[in-house]
């Protein structure tokens, strides 16, 4: 490669860095509403989201309800942890999970994994079966239940 060339591709490397270097830090800044917040808290706000409403991406998809510094996902409960432009989005969200063991009723599972000093009962939210300590009783239904000690407790 001759020196001419060298030097051309040099120049060439140096003004490109330049011009990068001079490109803002507000790049990810929202182009349709310049004055919304590009933060929540800690959070960085980039755009397609946003904190205003009319200013994020597909009708509020990507709206993020700021309240007292703490972000959420529209109006939802679920607080926003992270946002990266690579498509992920993490929340924090808390989840109720009701389960029930097997698909049977107790009348009709053969060995249910209710323990000594424990009953099964049928599941209120769908097929399966649950068990609780019986009465007089205290612990994990599918391990031990142990026996209260009734004169140690007034409230029995």
């Amino acid at each position: 490669m001759s020196l001419h060339k060298v030097v051309l591709i040099l120049l060439l490397s140096v003004v490109i860095l330049a011009a990068i270097a001079a490109i803002p830090a507000t790049a990810h800044a929202n182009p349709y509403c310049p004055e919304t917040p590009e933060k929540c808290g800690n959070l960085s706000i980039p755009y397609p989201f946003s904190t205003r409403m009319g200013c994020s991406l597909l009708n509020d998809t990507f709206l993020i309800s700021c309240n007292d510094s703490k972000p959420f996902l529209g109006e939802s409960n679920s607080t926003v942890l992270n946002i990266s432009l690579d498509g992920k989005l993490q929340v924090s969200n808390g989840v109720v999970l009701n389960w029930a063991i097997g698909n049977e009723t107790c009348n009709h599972v053969k060995n249910p994994a209710c323990q000594e000093n424990s009953r099964c009962y049928d599941s209120s939210n769908g097929p399966g079966y649950l068990c609780n300590c019986s009465k007089g009783y205290e612990g994990n239904p599918y391990l031990e239940c142990r026996d209260i000690d009734e004169c140690q407790n007034a409230t029995l």
